[in-house]
């Protein structure tokens, strides 16, 4: 089961650490759609999954079973799809991150059979936890373009959009 909170971002030393605030901001899962729009789901077996893709007309996927060095570095680069993204767990344990509508980092602890969607235009990174063993699967509609981190990515429409629609939910 997904557990969700504020990040203490002045004081990061290990990204693989839980690194809670003090005291700790833990975000509940109904209000984790409104703060950064990320949804929550628990797949229990294959079949369930396949037909949540059906449903979904998901039809690209890229699997992650084990994270070299290179990876890890690519994969904690803050960075922005251009689509609606779904991260399955499969095997072991790892942390999601996701920019709220004020530009803090909501660290999502995932675990086996959890699903996470993060929404378009969305902020996000990934990194294992301490365990070091994470097997992720990255679905979605199609390959979306990613957008790397830099002076334009706050500036880039879809993140304004992105902010206005969150907002709006709150």
């Amino acid at each position: 089961m997904v557990r969700a909170w504020y990040l203490n971002e002045e004081e990061i030393k290990n990204v693989k650490e839980m690194n809670l605030s003090l005291p700790p901001k833990y975000v509940d899962l109904e209000d984790l759609y409104a703060l950064c729009g990320a949804e929550f789901y628990e797949m229990n077996g294959q079949d369930e999954f396949q037909k949540f893709r059906q449903e979904k007309e998901l039809n690209y996927e890229m699997k992650h079973t084990e994270f070299v060095r290179s990876d890890l570095t690519s994969t904690f680069d803050e960075h922005i799809l251009t689509e609606d993204v779904y991260y399955l767990t499969v095997e072991g344990s790892g942390y999601l991150d996701v920019r709220d509508s004020n530009e803090r980092w909501i660290r999502i602890e995932m675990v086996e059979k959890d699903l996470v969607c993060v929404k378009k235009h969305a902020l996000r990174r990934f990194t294992e936890d301490k365990n070091v063993s994470c097997g992720l699967r990255h679905v979605e509609l199609y390959s979306g373009k990613i957008y790397a981190k830099d002076a334009k990515i706050k500036c880039y429409k879809g993140r304004q959009k992105y902010k206005t629609a969150v907002n709006k939910v709150k």
